[in-house]
């Protein structure tokens, strides 16, 4: 019987293996009306369409705002202009400035022969120009209110939802929002619960506690407290929590001092607003926003209307942390060929072979998490729909993205860097000696270029 059951085991081992190995489950991820909401054939046409052709224009239009930097050597033979970096925005200069044929991705292009690199000058004016108009958004607290017709409900909403922004970073959160759909014309914030949180908040104390939060209620337009002392959002918390538990009612004492009544239910009332700040900043804890980058959004639209979200999915890469065996690590030091293989394989085919490619997908009623298409997690949805906040920069007809800020003025961006390379560079050559020949044959040891002319052998012919 032993015997039976560890094959029984092995035999269910196998299968469960050989269920993981797969690949795409996507069976049992189901629409609000039972049917199903993506396809494996189609949720692969998306990642490639994501990593081939969204993935490197958000690459793009990002490398444009920030225009970051990349330190490389000067070269032995150059002739004193050269800087030991490069900058994003040199992409779209040409040629005849960089020396390099640019390609489809930044810091990668083809030596043009013949052609010596010249100054470079980049100005970013779409980082101003983007920055500027964040700080302008949201540079100064703002109001968040509710829109409910009971008074008493909407104090408790609007409550709870400063409560919420302002653990996630207030102003702050704002800010991000704004910048990333400006630079990519969208952005997707994903609502998650972690009850875990909620459990910790449980045996914090109430009061002071959303000051520790990165940003202030007062900063979302919460009214300031009446009073002295309390913590920020007693005042609208104190006053839902006597509307909800104990009317109206103002307190009063006795005319002779003694307690009344009226005394006592304002003790109670005290202790109820406690409880129920307590419960605002346990559920503002337990409510995480989490901004989805666009390069790794996956939206699977329905194809009835492009408004639709039927599932939507996060693509990304992560780095292996598995540490390397020493008997690979020997086998590979003591083959050349294998040594020859690595020095000459491209950076994107070592970068697929140390990553792993993570895959989140979540529908109305469950979600699932791969890695290499291998199902690791899984889960139902208990919020039976998907909790997606899409926001949109400039709203286009029939596209679930907005237009990006960015991306038009690029073509500009272009044009005012190439003029004053161009202006760089002649200041340049009239700030060295210039020598002109007319009619003779100048020898290959010559030397041309910006910085002087060195050693050279000019032989006139009349």
């Amino acid at each position: 019987m032993a015997v039976c059951a560890t094959r029984g085991e092995l035999q269910r081992d196998k299968k469960k293996v050989k269920e993981m190995n797969m690949g795409y489950q996507l069976e049992r991820l189901k629409k609000g009306d039972g049917c199903a909401a993506v396809g494996e054939e189609r949720l692969r046409s998306e990642i490639e369409r994501l990593v081939r052709q969204d993935g490197p224009r958000f690459a793009r239009l990002w490398a444009y705002y920030q225009n970051p930097l990349k330190v490389c050597a000067v070269g032995a033979g150059e002739g004193g202009a050269e800087r030991p970096y490069r900058q994003a925005q040199e992409w779209g200069l040409p040629s005849r400035i960089t020396g390099l044929r640019s390609g489809r991705e930044m810091f990668i292009g083809e030596q043009v022969d013949g052609v010596a690199r010249k100054e470079v000058v980049i100005e970013n004016d779409i980082g101003w120009r983007i920055e500027t108009m964040v700080d302008y958004l949201f540079g100064k607290p703002l109001v968040i209110s509710s829109a409910a017709p009971d008074e008493k409900r909407r104090e408790l909403i609007g409550a709870l939802a400063r409560a919420i922004v302002a653990r996630n970073g207030g102003i702050l959160f704002l800010q991000q929002l704004a910048l990333m759909g400006a630079v990519y014309g969208f952005v997707d914030v994903l609502v998650k619960v972690e009850t875990c949180a909620g459990e910790i908040a449980r045996e914090m104390p109430a009061e002071g506690s959303l000051e520790a939060g990165a940003c202030g209620t007062q900063d979302l337009g919460e009214p300031p407290a009446s009073g002295g002392g309390g913590s920020v959002g007693e005042g609208s918390a104190t006053a839902v929590g006597s509307a909800l538990v104990a009317g109206e009612t103002s307190p009063a004492a006795s005319a002779d001092g003694e307690d009344s009544p009226a005394a006592d239910d304002q003790a109670e009332k005290g202790a109820s607003h406690n409880s129920l700040e307590a419960l605002v900043e346990r559920l503002a804890r337990m409510i995480r926003l989490e901004i989805v980058e666009p390069a790794r959004a996956l939206p699977i639209l329905s194809c009835d209307d492009y408004r639709v979200v039927e599932a939507y999915g996060q693509c990304y890469r992560v780095q292996k942390t598995e540490p390397i065996s020493r008997r690979h690590d020997a086998a590979a030091k003591g083959r050349w060929w294998e040594r020859i293989w690595k020095s000459v394989s491209a950076d994107r085919a070592r970068e697929s072979e140390n990553s792993v490619l993570m895959t989140e997908i979540i529908s109305a009623t469950r979600w699932q998490r791969y890695e290499n298409e291998v199902l690791v997690a899984e889960g139902e949805n208990s919020l039976g729909e998907i909790p997606l906040v899409h926001i949109q920069n400039t709203a286009l007809p029939f596209e679930y993205g907005g237009a990006s800020d960015v991306e038009p003025l690029i073509p500009l961006q272009d044009e005012l860097n190439t003029r004053l390379s161009d202006r760089a560079s002649r200041i340049t050559l009239q700030s060295f000696k210039m020598y002109l020949g007319k009619g003779s044959t100048i020898s290959r040891s010559f030397r041309w270029g910006q910085g002087g002319c060195g050693p050279a052998t000019i032989r006139m012919r009349m």
